[in-house]
């Protein structure tokens, strides 16, 4: 869960063909490095966000950098929710 008062992650849209987020000022988070357990970290630049009037809204971060992660199966998974949540998904 997000913390109280910041941006929730299904704010920032994802572009599958570039592999990149787009925060809600649309500025672009590259896609960085992933983790052991299988998430992909994708991080903005702080040099934009510095000046961001939403900044406030999207992280509390010291350094003014926001991380949004993906797990290597989201594709699947978010393939998995829209079937469950379709008629013959439900039958």
């Amino acid at each position: 869960h997000p913390r109280q008062g910041l941006f929730p992650k299904w704010k920032f849209e994802y572009d599958a063909k570039r592999n990149v987020y787009r925060c809600p000022a649309q500025q672009e988070l590259p896609y960085r490095t992933t983790d052991r357990k299988g998430y992909r970290q994708y991080t903005s630049d702080p040099a934009q966000c510095q000046h961001c009037p939403l900044l406030d809204q999207c992280t509390q971060s010291r350094n003014h950098r926001k991380v949004v992660t993906r797990h290597v199966w989201e594709d699947s998974k978010e393939w998995v929710r829209s079937n469950r949540l379709s008629p013959s998904g439900k039958r």
